[in-house]
């Protein structure tokens, strides 16, 4: 069962939903201690409630795991407001300090991230060598960015109004250095003003100067799930959740024709020739993911 509601701007790109519990655990569930690190998507906060069910679903299957919910801020509502509004190569550089701070961490971690979660541990992945991330599970993340804001509802004005806006100054320093959302905003269509002026997702997809530095930290996955939502509208495109690409003329590019693939850009072409990267899919929309679902991915990468 999961979250029917449609799902707004202004709400979040990544609310989740989710029924407990999942039922028996298994004995070798119980001497597992693995160690799992979240992060949320735009407009949820770590504490919020839809994460702590995240945090008791892998507790109920995994009863010795160790979990921490990354957080720019312990207040809430202060963190929910981060996913909006901050810096996202400040942030990232907090985040990577709070996790070297936890000893638990230190013998490798699980992460998962939840719409742009994901695409802000993979580039934790590729920035901090110090880190032992040995699986990185996404779930309808922009890992090639967003050409599109999330579609707004038929009638609302307001919505639309301020995507307007929003778009009209994505290229702008203080929106580049400030809208989290417009820091992975990456359009085929306008590639010279994208590669002049992106503030963050073009230097995570070295796009503009090869960091080999990042390649070898993303080789050193042990297994990079990629998970999309086929009838997703709000991420934009929904392909970007599997490092797909479209050309200028709009044509879709599949994943070993994108330059990111072929150039070897970060490291996929490593670890898609040794069988590391696993593309699944969830016929329904952003972030409705079934408790079945989510139990398979637990059971099998954790």
């Amino acid at each position: 069962m999961w979250f029917d509601k449609p799902v707004s701007l202004l709400q979040s790109f990544s609310l989740l939903q989710w029924i407990i519990p999942f039922g028996h655990v298994s004995e070798s569930n119980l001497e597992s201690q693995p160690r799992v690190v979240l992060w949320h998507g735009l407009g949820d906060f770590y504490n919020s409630p839809s994460m702590l069910k995240v945090e008791e679903q892998i507790t109920d299957l995994y009863p010795n795991a160790f979990i921490h919910a990354i957080r720019i801020s312990e207040d809430g509502a202060s963190d929910q407001r981060s996913s909006f509004v901050g810096n996202m190569n400040e942030q990232l550089e907090m985040v990577h300090e709070q996790l070297l701070e936890i000893p638990e961490l230190d013998q490798g971690f699980v992460a998962i991230g939840f719409s742009q979660g994901g695409l802000f541990l993979r580039s934790l992945v590729e920035t901090a060598s110090d880190l032992n991330v040995t699986t990185l599970i996404t779930f309808g993340s922009p890992h090639n960015g967003i050409y599109d804001l999330p579609t707004c509802e038929e009638n609302d004005w307001l919505c639309k109004r301020k995507n307007q806006v929003l778009k009209s100054r994505i290229w702008s320093p203080s929106v580049q250095e400030s809208v989290v959302p417009a820091q992975y905003f990456r359009d085929p269509c306008h590639w010279d003003d994208y590669i002049a002026h992106s503030g963050f997702i073009r230097d995570m997809n070295n796009e503009l100067k090869v960091n080999y530095t990042y390649i070898e930290n993303m080789k050193r996955l042990e297994h990079l799930v990629l998970i999309k939502f086929n009838q997703d509208d709000t991420l934009v495109p929904k392909e970007s959740a599997w490092f797909l690409d479209f050309s200028k003329e709009g044509e879709l590019i599949g994943f070993t024709d994108t330059d990111s693939y072929s150039q070897n850009l970060i490291g996929l072409k490593d670890l898609y020739k040794d069988s590391r990267i696993d593309f699944l899919e969830i016929n329904d929309r952003h972030m409705a993911i079934s408790d079945e679902f989510f139990r398979d991915i637990l059971e099998k990468y954790l």
